[in-house]
């Protein structure tokens, strides 16, 4: 085997192997229907382990449902998951962007405690770089910039491209 096909080979194959109760979870996820609740009990059966919704096995079954299968769970605290609706998966959008919103204001806070008299130039040029950038998220996550893009949207009845998306960040 030439070292092209050796790379080939060892680029094409996965990084890790999928743990049997994860493979398990997945295999009990792709039976649910849209709506359908499957309760912790059931995949802890399922598992063979204790499963809640921060388990890293049932973490990794969501993530490949929604990366191969194209299927979203949600947790339904103290009860299981439940595979999302059209409409659920859209409401998943707000909470990402309330998410990045508050991380965003807290990187900045954080980087705030660096003391400018103590960092070399090129700390200095990245904390320049990295205050920038997540002051830009924190900017155009916020409710004002909400109600913005929510105006231009409505406006075109269509996603906007990136260009035009940041335009109604400046009206």
């Amino acid at each position: 085997m030439s070292t092209s096909e050796q790379q080939e080979t060892t680029a094409a194959a996965p990084r890790f192997k999928r743990s049997f109760e994860t493979q398990q979870l997945v295999q009990r996820l792709e039976k649910a229907d849209v709506g359908d609740v499957i309760p912790y009990n059931e995949l802890s059966a399922v598992a063979g382990e204790r499963i809640e919704g921060a388990s890293s096995s049932l973490v990794t079954a969501r993530r490949v449902m929604q990366n191969e299968y194209g299927r979203v769970f949600l947790c339904v605290p103290g009860v299981g998951v439940k595979r999302a609706s059209a409409d659920e998966i859209v409401k998943t959008g707000s909470q990402t962007v309330t998410h990045i919103h508050r991380t965003a204001r807290r990187g900045l806070v954080r980087l705030g405690l660096a003391d400018p008299a103590e960092l070399t130039d090129e700390a200095k040029r990245e904390f320049n770089e990295k205050a920038s950038h997540l002051a830009l998220l924190e900017h155009v996550t916020g409710r004002k910039a909400a109600k913005r893009l929510a105006a231009a949207v409505t406006e075109t009845q269509a996603k906007l491209p990136v260009q035009k998306t940041l335009e109604a960040f400046q009206q």
